[in-house]
């Protein structure tokens, strides 16, 4: 009855994990397609929705219609494509080898262009995939983890325990 208070980051289990991938083209339009889709999916039902409204009164009409256009524009537009392939091209340090690393006290990534790391308190937000596990930290460049490695290695419970710990946000929810 009397049971001393239990700091609750002293009783997790420790843990250490890392991991080399060589994040491909087609890994990276993974994550950005799915990052891309739920606010694509939410603006795109909001004009709908508002343009056939507007179309109903002879005022507006005028508005719902390039309303509805710009929105039929940005569906077939075919150079979301391109701009994904120049974004990654773009950005020197997802190219090559990437480190990434969790421990029960720490976040980080090793890339030929330098080290980032940050404790858990940084992480922002978290999401996963059906593959990967992407976690946010504040400032830093998303940390990307295949949940089969994560399991493999024995530390997917643990990471997501300090997860949950640490207050970040899941995304997609």
């Amino acid at each position: 009855m009397n049971d001393p208070p239990r700091n609750q980051l002293t009783e997790q289990s420790h843990f250490y994990f890392e991991r080399e991938y060589d994040l491909n083209y087609e890994d990276y339009v993974v994550f950005e397609n799915q990052e891309k889709l739920r606010l694509r999916s939410w603006r795109t039902s909001l004009s709908l929705m508002i343009g056939v409204i507007l179309l109903f009164w002879s005022y507006t009409f005028v508005l719902g219609v390039l309303l509805l256009g710009m929105l039929g524009i940005e569906i077939l537009k075919p150079s979301l494509v391109g701009m994904t392939r120049k974004k990654f091209s773009d950005q020197p340090n997802l190219h090559g080898p990437i480190l990434y690393g969790v421990s029960n006290s720490r976040l980080w990534i090793r890339t030929e262009m330098g080290q980032q790391s940050c404790v858990w308190g940084n992480l922002v937000s978290w999401v996963e995939y059906e593959t990967w596990l992407r976690l946010y930290p504040n400032e830093m460049q998303p940390l990307n983890f295949r949940v089969d490695d994560l399991k493999e290695g024995g530390v997917y419970a643990d990471v997501l325990e300090k997860i949950n710990s640490t207050g970040a946000t899941r995304r997609g929810r």
